[in-house]
């Protein structure tokens, strides 16, 4: 039988919402909801302008790593200037080329018949593919740097951290990246 402080205890913690993405399950659940739209580059933007995606971004990185045929990886960027934000944007740009180029948006390698020698543009079928790119960059209320980078991956995860991000800087957010780009808001 349980105390009355044990019990008290419990209910407290039942009440009190813990971080929205605390547990590995938590984010394959993140992952696969994303795995629905069709993306290779991912930036994640606080709409908070004291928010950091940076844990997230590589959290969510790590598990795509183990739930993806393709290869998975994370950048993360506290501090975003002119320069940093093109150089992401060309990232994001080369890693959507080289999967058009591919022609193989899915990553899945599609095999020949073995007797027939690839030849010119078919060899490329046969590299891998450029895998998907997960971008933790802050604010696009605070850096406008923040734009190009949003406005050249294939999709934006806004975080929301409940309590604490204004409704005026969630608003504000979405109309700078525009709702087209946003494929969803994530509790952080």
């Amino acid at each position: 039988m349980r105390s009355k402080g044990e019990v008290a205890e419990r209910q407290q913690d039942e009440r009190m919402p813990g971080p929205a993405l605390g547990s590995s399950r938590q984010l394959r659940e993140l992952w696969l909801v994303l795995a629905r739209f069709e993306w290779n580059s991912l930036a994640i933007v606080p709409a908070d302008t004291e928010g950091s995606t940076e844990e997230l971004s590589r959290s969510l990185a790590a598990v795509g790593k183990n739930l993806s045929y393709v290869p998975v990886s994370a950048v993360t960027v506290k501090l975003l200037g002119p320069g940093s934000a093109m150089a992401l944007a060309a990232l994001a740009q080369h890693v959507r080329n080289r999967q058009e180029r591919l022609g193989n948006r899915t990553g899945i390698i599609e095999f020949r018949d073995d007797r027939q020698e690839p030849k010119g543009e078919e060899m490329d079928s046969y590299s891998s593919p450029a895998g998907r790119l997960i971008l933790g960059v802050p604010s696009v209320v605070v850096e406008p740097a923040g734009l190009a980078v949003a406005h050249a991956v294939d999709a934006v995860v806004l975080g929301v951290e409940l309590g604490r991000t204004p409704m005026r800087e969630l608003k504000k957010s979405i109309e700078l990246i525009g709702r087209d780009r946003i494929v969803g808001c994530c509790l952080l």
